[in-house]
């Protein structure tokens, strides 16, 4: 079984409002580096189980918007390829992360 690699970007949003939430957006790639189209980018929020799910794209993009800040659960799943969790994003704008 291959393994999903991602890259992961969380980008505060600081427009409008100011309602205190963030984007988490990456991309997906495999062993190899190649981009992994239609993986599904399961976010849970640690402290609530509040769940949002993504696709990525073509490019193998994903992007979650307005998530409140906290800890979060990132699972990738895509056919052919071992579920890869990761355990550690943290979403604020001072907790800049990228998975490797």
């Amino acid at each position: 079984m291959h393994r999903l690699i991602a890259l992961l970007c969380l980008a505060a949003t600081t427009a409008l409002a100011q309602i205190g939430t963030s984007t988490m957006t990456g991309r997906v790639t495999d062993s190899t580096g190649a981009t992994v189209p239609n993986c599904t980018v399961v976010i849970v929020q640690k402290g609530t189980n509040f769940t949002f799910t993504a696709k990525s794209n073509q490019e193998g993009i994903y992007r979650a918007p307005s998530l409140q800040p906290g800890q979060y659960r990132v699972t990738f799943e895509s056919q052919g390829f071992k579920p890869s969790p990761w355990t550690q994003p943290c979403v604020s704008a001072k907790c800049p992360s990228r998975l490797k």
